[in-house]
Formats: C-alpha cells, structure tokens, sequence
C-alpha cells in the first residue's frame, strides 16, 4: 500500500502528461528519466502561466507503462522507433532503430465489466457506453470523462 509509507521511493504524479523518456549519451543510450508536463485541466482556473515542462531522474529504472496505445506514443516521442516515422514526426534524435514501435495494432481484446454503483452518472463512464451521452458533444466540450481508462 502507497500510503503506508514502504515505498519511500515510488511517486506518483496524478493528472500529469510524459512528454518523453529521456535518454543519456552511452552506447547504447540509457533511460535516465521523464520530461512531463502537468494536465492544464487541472491546474488552478486563474493560473496566469502555462504549465512548465518538469524532468524527473531515475537512480535505477524508467519504466514506460502507458497502455497499448499510449506506450508507442511516449517511446516514439523519446526517440525509440521508425526512424522514417521519427523524422516525419520532427524527432530530432533517434535514440534506437526499432521499426516495430507502433505498428500492426491488431489483437487488443476488450472486455467491458458491467456493475452496479452508488456513484453519481458524472463519476461513470456509463452514460457515454449506453449512449444517453452524445459523444461529439462530449468532444466538442472537451469532457475530461473521454480520457478515463475504464477498459480491462
């Protein structure tokens, strides 16, 4: 249990966004860290600055878990993949030659568990899966339900 204090060195940074991984200058590179930003959506409404790049340092390990579709975005943001596709996407630097990095999505299973809950329909996702939400219009007001992860 985080809160119980016995992990010391694990931190959490809710409502935040990786930029990149970043890589040293050894051969071959190594992760040493993440660049992130904090999620402008949640930051104070009279915030008068946009919200400043951070970089967090690694003692030992940089781990990329950023489910099926999110995990080739950082990686390829880092340097790490095509590098035909990395230059079209304006990488400067490619870190590794791994031309699978994002490729032939295809066998991602969904399963969606049905439960009862005493929560509020703002709190679910259920009103936008049962369509009783419009989704354009949840996109047009930019909802930030649309980016809850309430896929197994």
């Amino acid at each position: 249990m985080i809160q119980g204090g016995q992990h010391p060195n694990l931190h959490i940074l809710p409502e935040s966004k990786v930029i990149r991984v970043i890589f040293d200058e050894s051969s071959p590179p190594r992760a040493v860290g993440v660049e992130y930003k904090p999620n402008s959506h949640c930051q104070p409404s009279l915030s008068l600055s946009k919200p400043v790049h951070k970089t967090i340092k690694a003692n030992k390990l940089v781990v990329v878990s950023a489910g099926a579709l999110g995990s080739p975005q950082v990686l390829e943001r880092s340097g790490v993949g095509s590098p035909e596709v990395l230059k079209k996407a304006g990488v400067e630097r490619v870190v590794a030659d791994v031309p699978g990095v994002g490729e032939n999505y295809q066998d991602h299973h969904l399963i969606l568990y049905p439960y009862k809950t005493s929560l509020p329909e703002r709190e679910t996702i259920d009103a936008l899966l049962s369509g009783r939400r419009d989704f354009m219009k949840a996109i047009e007001e930019k909802d930030p339900i649309l980016g809850w992860n309430a896929i197994g």
